[in-house]
């Protein structure tokens, strides 16, 4: 269920990102705070999903293997997402320093 809602979350935001009539519209810009707050919330649930499947292997008695498939099968959409994350964050540092260039340049004319 997490993981159906994490997908989706993805969609939307690589959707918003994406398109640029989406970064034009005035409804983009009524909800971009509250996808930052759902992006931030959703990777600290990831965060915590991770810690606890670390946490369940130091008990005892515990069946590595059956672990060890079943957090592969479950994390396979938070490497996507993380993924996303880290290539959208790299893609606004690309436009911020290039819009930045842009303003030196206009301005030392």
């Amino acid at each position: 269920m997490f993981l159906a809602a994490l997908h989706s979350l993805a969609e939307k935001l690589m959707f918003a990102d994406a398109d640029p009539r989406a970064q034009a519209s005035a409804a983009l810009r009524d909800v971009a705070p509250e996808l930052e707050k759902l992006r931030a919330k959703a990777a600290v649930k990831c965060r915590d999903f991770l810690l606890q499947r670390i946490y369940s292997l130091r008990k005892d008695k515990t069946n590595i293997q059956v672990c060890c498939w079943c957090f592969a099968c479950a994390g396979m959409l938070f490497v996507l997402f993380v993924l996303f994350v880290f290539v959208l964050f790299v893609f606004v540092l690309f436009v911020f320093v290039l819009v930045l260039v842009l303003f030196v340049t206009i301005i030392s004319q």
